[in-house]
Formats: C-alpha cells, sequence, structure tokens
C-alpha cells in the first residue's frame, strides 16, 4: 500500500511512529501497516520479554518487503524499521519517554481489559488513566504531530437486532453507562446470577470504552494541543492475523475459530448481529488519522458492512464446501443501524484501497491466517 503523495501528508515515510499494544490483533496489523508503507515503528508492550517474536516478526516483514520492492520497482518507500518498547504501566506518564523520543505521532490502540469486573470503580478510572497519561505525554514531547486513539464502536450503541438506530458523529452508549453505574445491580441478587454477571461484566466493559474517549476528548478541547488529535473507532474486527504462533486467536478472530469448531450458539449469546471491519481496513485508517494534516479531530467509523452468524457459516460454507458447519441459528434478527462510514471509505481509496474488505474476504482470510481449516 503506498501513501499518496499529496499535500495534506504532514507526515511522510521515514517518519517515526509510536504505537502502544503493538502485540495486539489491532496494534500488530497497524504497526505492519507503517513499515510496508516506508515508516519506523516503535512499539510499546507490557513485558518485553513476552514478545521477542515481535522482532523476528518484523525483521521477516521487512525482508520481504525488502524483496518485493526489488522486485517490482526501484520507486518504493524508504525502508522501515522496528523498535520494541517496554512500558509496564500505561498510565506512567514518564514511561512514555522512549517511546515518544522522535516519534512524529503516537497511536494509543490499547488498555487494560476485564471481562470479570462487576465493579466499575474498579476497571474504568485505570483504563481512563492510560489515555489521559498517553496524551499527557505526547504534549510534552515537541516532536509530536498527531495522536490517534483506537476507540470502539460500543462506545457509540449497544448493538440491538430489529431495532433501527441511525449513528453519528456525536453519539454516546448512555444506555450501556446506566447498565455499568447501576448502584442497585448487586442488591436485585444478580450477583448469583451467572447470566447476570456476565451481562454486568460486559457492560463495564463497554462503558469503559465510553469514558476513555470522552476523557480524550474533553483533555483535548481542555489543553489544546499543538498536535492533531482523532479516533478510529473499530466494530468488531476480522481478518488476517499477523503472527497466529505467537497471538494465538486473538480477541474477535477468535468467535470466528469458535464458529468454524461449532460453537455458533454460544459465540452468538455473546455477540449480537451488528456492523463488522477488516484488520487492515482498521490499519489503514489508523495511517491515514496519523499522517493526513487535513484530517483533524474526527471520529472515523472503521464499520464495513453489517452481518450476522448465519452470514458468516454461509460464507464458511460457501469458501469451503468439503467441509461441515453447524445449521443456521434461528431468531438472530439483523443489524438495522445506519453509520456514517463514508468518511472513512473516502480515506481508504485516498490510501490505495478498494474501499471497504467485504465480509467474505475478511472471513477467509481470518481462516487462512490462523489455518481453521
Amino acid at each position: 500500500m503506498a501513501t499518496p503523495q499529496t499535500p495534506s501528508i504532514s507526515i511522510g515515510p521515514g517518519s517515526t511512529i509510536a504505537i502502544t499494544g503493538v502485540n495486539g490483533y489491532i496494534g500488530s496489523s497497524i504497526a505492519t501497516t507503517f513499515i510496508k508503507a516506508g515508516y519506523h515503528v516503535k512499539g510499546s508492550v507490557r513485558d518485553a520479554s513476552r514478545c521477542v517474536w515481535l522482532r523476528e516478526y518484523f525483521t521477516k516483514l521487512l525482508v520481504s518487503s525488502d524483496d518485493a520492492s526489488d522486485s517490482k520497482s526501484s520507486h518504493h518507500p524508504p525502508r522501515g524499521t522496528f523498535t520494541l518498547v517496554e512500558i509496564p504501566d500505561l498510565a506512567d506518564i514518564d514511561a512514555y519517554v522512549p517511546l515518544l523520543t522522535g516519534a512524529a505521532s503516537l497511536i494509543l490502540t490499547t488498555t487494560t481489559a476485564s471481562f470479570t469486573v462487576t465493579d466499575p470503580a474498579a476497571l474504568i478510572p485505570m483504563t481512563e488513566a492510560q489515555i489521559l497519561a498517553g496524551l499527557e505525554a505526547a504534549s510534552r514531547n515537541p516532536v509530536v504531530q498527531s495522536v490517534v486513539l483506537t476507540g470502539s464502536a460500543w462506545a457509540t450503541h449497544t448493538p440491538e437486532p430489529d431495532v433501527p438506530k441511525q449513528l453519528s458523529t456525536t453519539s454516546w452508549n448512555e444506555d450501556v453507562m446506566r447498565a455499568a453505574y447501576d448502584e442497585d445491580w448487586a442488591s436485585k441478587g444478580n450477583a448469583a446470577d451467572e447470566e447476570a454477571r456476565a451481562a454486568r461484566t460486559m457492560a463495564v466493559f463497554m462503558a469503559s470504552k465510553v469514558v476513555q474517549e470522552r476523557a480524550a476528548w474533553d483533555w483535548v478541547r481542555r489543553m489544546r494541543p499543538r498536535f492533531r488529535f482523532n479516533v478510529v473507532l473499530a466494530s468488531t474486527v476480522f481478518g488476517r492475523v499477523s503472527e497466529p504462533a505467537s497471538q494465538g486467536q486473538p480477541s474477535t478472530a477468535g468467535f470466528l475459530a469458535m464458529v468454524v469448531n461449532g460453537s455458533v450458539e454460544e459465540v452468538a449469546k455473546m455477540v449480537r448481529p451488528q456492523w463488522f471491519v477488516d484488520v487492515e481496513d482498521v490499519a489503514v485508517l489508523h495511517l491515514a488519522a496519523a499522517v493526513r494534516a487535513d484530517v483533524d479531530a474526527e471520529r472515523i467509523f472503521a464499520f464495513s458492512e453489517p452481518y450476522t452468524w448465519n452470514a458468516v457459516l454461509e460464507v464458511l460454507r460457501k469458501a469451503y464446501p468439503e467441509k461441515k458447519f453447524v445449521d443456521d441459528l434461528e431468531g438472530l434478527g439483523r443489524c438495522l443501524v445506519e453509520v456514517p462510514n463514508e468518511k472513512g471509505e473516502q480515506l481508504l481509496r485516498e490510501f490505495g484501497r478498494e474501499g471497504w474488505t467485504g465480509l467474505e474476504e475478511s472471513v477467509k482470510r481470518t481462516v487462512e491466517s490462523l489455518k481453521l481449516i
């Protein structure tokens, strides 16, 4: 993927990009995209000793990129590089110094995640502090020109089958905030109910995404930093996993693995019909939000198309007719949410993509990268 040579590019190839959570599903794909475009990447993890594989992965990527460039044309981006940085505590502002030294942009892809916490006070303030620490650290570095936050579709709404909704760039998930902060939750006898606990922990996690992003926008309005700030709102992410041998079946890619293995009902209970996006599209949108001088103060909806698990099964049956898959589920409903995803598609096209990656291609990329079949 080539970076467009237009006057609106303020951070060109050869610049350094700092990425937190570079070992993650989305973080590693973002790093891959920047390196292929000729950028130097400094990626942070909490424990470098457990992420040595990243150096090996990106070394192989750089070699293969060089070979491809040499075989195709003498006109190719400068060679990117990768540096691994350890940040044990993302709420420690000073810990960002080695990551941000020389960096033109900071990509905040991660905070602490938990699906076992029923008390919002045990998770949400911590994750908010981690995002604010990243912003504050960037503001102290005079060379940082942009900060991009990996946001979540769940910060805008809770998926509800067959319920029409129209989202906008000002949409916030107030319903999940009420659910997460319901002070009477425990007194209603929910603590001993497994389904109620699962719903509560999911609400707390989703609410953390609302609070993190709101806190970031509030900080930007108050502090008026010199850098540009954008959020890429990712819906359910499918697509190629960077290094399955080390990452396993990460995040939402793992849901597809469960479907392939026949656990569709279990997945459907956790994830209702909603929009999806391919991880490589998400990565390109982070690149665009970071390097384009004319992209500022945007909530970019990374939403490709609505899907259901029955639609995923249909893709699998067509792509892999030799394998037997479970029958479609009844009563799933459909996602009737309308979203303003035009800006995202425009940026993808301007950065050499053919618009959004479709569900069929994304599902196949996931399956093939994980060698599920």
